[in-house]
């Protein structure tokens, strides 16, 4: 994969988005360091269209977790345009990004679209950036879409106690967000560990859930 950043000159009052080859690759070199997600920036080279390629790859990882993590030989690469006005990639549609304050903890989402609402939750150990090609199709067939960084990932709150990542405590996070973005409910779809927490908030909560999709998670009675 590589993302590019257009090398612009910013306007007064742009501070913290990207200035520039440099600032490019500082902000994804750190963006690995500290989500260990499955895409690992790897090296960046300058285009003849004078923007500033990051290539990524996919990572290999043992069952023994990130830090045995090694890079996979020959690992397939797309392409994902860096949007020209933040740090946001380009999905094919305009992104908002905000903050909710659930209780003590603070989910960082983005978002997109207008219309019913539907929240994508990742699995692990990615973040909102595993729905990304999701969301442009999501937008174009009339939901507002939000995809937050769960409890622990990325830009939300990382409490250090273990037990605060009980899936009861994350579907709460959940029925709190919905409610932080001004909704009774929402359509609510999860992958993996987000299928987990979606299937939890479906039976802690069924009155914030419209509808409910799972892929790739069973049922937590099957567990």
């Amino acid at each position: 994969m590589a993302l590019i950043s257009d090398d612009v000159d910013w306007p007064d009052g742009d501070a913290g988005r990207l200035h520039g080859k440099d600032e490019v690759r500082a902000y994804w070199t750190e963006q690995w360091a500290r989500t260990r997600t499955h895409d690992a920036p790897v090296g960046f080279s300058e285009r003849s269209d004078g923007r500033t390629a990051v290539h990524i790859s996919q990572v290999v990882r043992s069952l023994d977790g990130p830090a045995r993590c090694s890079l996979a030989p020959k690992s397939p690469t797309t392409e994902v345009l860096m949007m020209t006005t933040s740090l946001l990639p380009d999905v094919g549609t305009e992104l908002r990004e905000g903050y909710a304050q659930i209780g003590d903890q603070s989910l960082h989402y983005v978002e997109a679209g207008e219309g019913p609402l539907i929240v994508l939750l990742h699995g692990f150990p990615e973040f909102w950036f595993g729905w990304r090609l999701q969301i442009e199709p999501l937008v174009a067939a009339g939901f507002r879409v939000v995809a937050p960084d769960t409890r622990g990932y990325n830009l939300s709150s990382k409490p250090e106690d273990f037990e605060a990542y009980a899936v009861d405590l994350l579907a709460a996070d959940i029925r709190g967000l919905i409610g932080e973005l001004g909704a009774e409910s929402a359509l609510l779809v999860g992958h993996d560990w987000g299928g987990s927490i979606a299937w939890t908030t479906g039976m802690n909560h069924p009155e914030v859930v419209d509808r409910l999709a799972i892929l790739n998670a069973a049922h937590p009675r099957r567990l």
